[in-house]
């Protein structure tokens, strides 16, 4: 199982990936905004802060799709999943 999990980590990365540039900080701060806006709109969650928190602290993943695209699909998943319950 450790041998597996190695491999996925040193998954082949882009040759060169492109560094966050200024649209993929626009990008961020946008989606922010939105979070913050849906979470104080909306009167069906459990627990408004929470949601919001999770959602902000996932925003930094997408600074890493493009050089690490497993790591990001998996910090998201997981954290989807575990706020879920």
């Amino acid at each position: 199982m450790r041998a597996f999990l190695r491999s996925l980590w040193d998954e082949p990365r882009p040759p060169l990936p492109p560094v966050p540039a200024w649209r993929d900080w626009v990008l961020l701060g946008a989606l922010a905004v939105a979070a913050v806006a849906e979470g104080a709109q909306r009167t069906d969650l459990r627990s408004p802060v929470l949601s919001v928190a999770v959602a902000v602290g996932l925003l930094p993943t997408l600074l890493w799709r493009r050089r690490q695209p497993l790591l990001t699909v998996a910090v998201a998943s997981g954290c989807a999943r575990w706020s879920r319950c």
